[in-house]
């Protein structure tokens, strides 16, 4: 399909499949689907490949003729941006950072107080730490099938600058390697790119995905060795998100403050008299 120059269709193809293996991964909780994300006051995100959310509840509020997917931002655990190959020239990650920016900025759903014992999802290291706040954060994660022409140098200024709770959770190439943060201490030092040292101060989101209010540094990290790194790399994106998922607590969205925003009135009439009620019982 990329011979064909239909960048579009092969980008659908890489779409569909990530999508159909993530629903065979996940379990029946879960619904796995893409499009728009909309609050109660019908703000809406921008499209998104992949969207996780909770099928126990209102996954999809609505579905287009051309199967476009409507998620209550209350039902939404994640996100994710899924790319064929990384394009230095089109700065993808600069791009959805931005997106995230303004998806975070915009729509807004009630937080869901947490107090439990903490840990680290990335690691069976237990941090013995009580986490405080927020147990609905939005994890977001991009995923690359080719490196291409990445290289750190190529966001090392976009994780300096930017605010943590921007940023993707995780970046995945598969066949290269996963740009993550990890926690002071979390880990043991190893042969590691290091963006920049970073103190997320989560104390009302995000404090319960890779950031618990400690600090540390974002890495380019490959896992695995040559001939199964592609195996790795993404079983590593999965077990991250499979493991939120089983931390994050959502609550049912109010589908009465959605659909009374259908049902605006916007011109009244009288146009007759009545004094016998419409409807009566008994």
């Amino acid at each position: 399909m990329h011979r064909t120059k239909d960048i579009r269709a092969s980008g659908d193809e890489v779409e569909h499949t990530v999508r159909k293996v993530l629903r065979r991964k996940c379990s029946q909780a879960y619904y796995v689907g893409h499009g728009h994300i909309l609050d109660s006051q019908w703000l809406t995100s921008p499209q998104l490949d992949v969207i996780i959310a909770d099928n126990n509840s209102t996954p999809v509020l609505f579905e287009g003729a051309t199967g476009t997917e409507y998620f209550p931002y209350e039902s939404v655990y994640a996100i994710g941006e899924v790319k064929t190959a990384y394009n230095k020239h089109e700065s993808p990650i600069h791009t959805f950072t931005e997106k995230v920016r303004t998806i975070k900025s915009t729509l807004q759903r009630d937080t869901v107080q947490a107090l439990q014992s903490g840990g680290s999802i990335l690691s069976s290291i237990e941090l013995n730490e009580r986490v405080y706040g927020s147990s609905n954060p939005l994890f977001v994660f991009m995923l690359f099938v080719e490196a291409a022409d990445f290289s750190t140098d190529d966001v090392r200024d976009l994780y300096s600058t930017s605010k943590a709770t921007d940023l993707p959770n995780v970046v995945c190439f598969i066949d290269e390697g996963v740009i993550l943060f990890k926690k002071e201490g979390g880990w043991s030092t190893g042969e590691n790119w290091s963006f920049f040292s970073i103190h997320p101060g989560f104390s009302d989101e995000m404090n319960l995905t890779l950031h618990a209010r400690q600090s540390g540094r974002w890495y380019f990290n490959q896992f695995g060795s040559e001939e199964n790194r592609i195996g790795a790399n993404f079983g590593f994106l999965y077990s991250v998100i499979s493991s939120f998922l089983g931390r994050c607590s959502l609550q049912p969205p109010n589908i009465a403050k959605y659909t009374e925003q259908i049902f605006t009135v916007t011109r009244s009439e009288e146009i007759a008299e009545d004094q016998v009620p419409p409807l009566r019982f008994g």
